[in-house]
């Protein structure tokens, strides 16, 4: 089995990990486990096709669609395949499906598909940075929850236990739109390290996924990138106060 064959068989398993058992997909994610871009790639599939089929789960064709495609299929004549009954209700059902949650998504929750690369979001984050974000001022962690889930769409950060634990705590936060997405940040005192920053992500929106914390100094600052669960966070520190393995320490759990 080549990258190719096993991209195309990973993109067959179904997203909540109900396959994993199989032999074929098994094979596939140890073929690729060494090529680290063709991993997040297919991450990043499978975050997309979880997102769209919940969101096809939650809405239900109307009642009597499955009657009025029954009633427009008996014809006398043979038709091929793709205009069986069974066919026509699928692609029904999907068309339909689409159609109303196109059209009665909530008001400023688009559906999420990838949009933005990870440089792209570091550039844009860090520039956003070098600007100096107006922040809201606050003093805790439950203040700053509180507000992103009155103020996002992302109602939950899962921010770091380190993170939480600096010396001088939240000190503020903001709500940003990044490519067309919503973006939390939150403002921690570090200490010596001075203010970090962290980013968050509805994970779907990101064209390739960190597997793991990846470091890139990107526009005068230290950033450290990974997911947690369906978020992609970004952690940024200022080249002149803090380093790579500071961050690294804010990032880890500790034991």
């Amino acid at each position: 089995m080549n990258d190719d064959e096993a991209k195309l068989i990973l993109q067959c398993a179904r997203p909540g990990g109900q396959d994993d058992h199989d032999a074929a997909i098994r094979e596939a994610m140890e073929q690729l486990s060494a090529n680290a871009g063709a991993m997040e790639n297919a991450t990043a599939q499978r975050t997309l096709d979880a997102v769209i089929g919940q969101r096809l789960r939650d809405l239900e064709p109307p009642a009597d669609l499955r009657r009025k495609i029954l009633a427009g299929a008996r014809l006398s004549r043979p038709r091929p395949w793709y205009l069986l009954p069974a066919w026509l209700a699928a692609a029904a059902a999907i068309a339909v499906a689409a159609t109303l949650a196109l059209k009665f998504w909530p008001a400023g929750q688009a559906p999420l598909f990838a949009a933005i690369s990870l440089s792209d979001f570091r550039t844009a984050t860090t520039q956003l940075l070098n600007e100096g974000p107006s922040l809201e001022k606050m003093g805790n962690m439950d203040v700053v929850r509180e507000h992103i889930a009155g103020h996002s769409r992302i109602k939950s950060v899962p921010v770091p236990e380190n993170l939480c634990h600096c010396p001088g705590g939240a000190i503020g936060c903001a709500i940003f739109k990044i490519s067309g997405q919503e973006v939390p940040l939150i403002c921690f005192n570090a200490g010596r390290q001075g203010t970090v920053h962290l980013f968050t992500l509805d994970a779907s929106a990101l064209k390739d996924h960190p597997g793991g914390p990846i470091y890139s100094p990107v526009n005068g600052w230290h950033t450290l990138a990974w997911t947690s669960g369906n978020k992609l966070l970004l952690l940024a520190g200022s080249e002149q106060q803090s380093s790579s393995s500071d961050l690294q320490n804010l990032v880890v759990a500790r034991h």
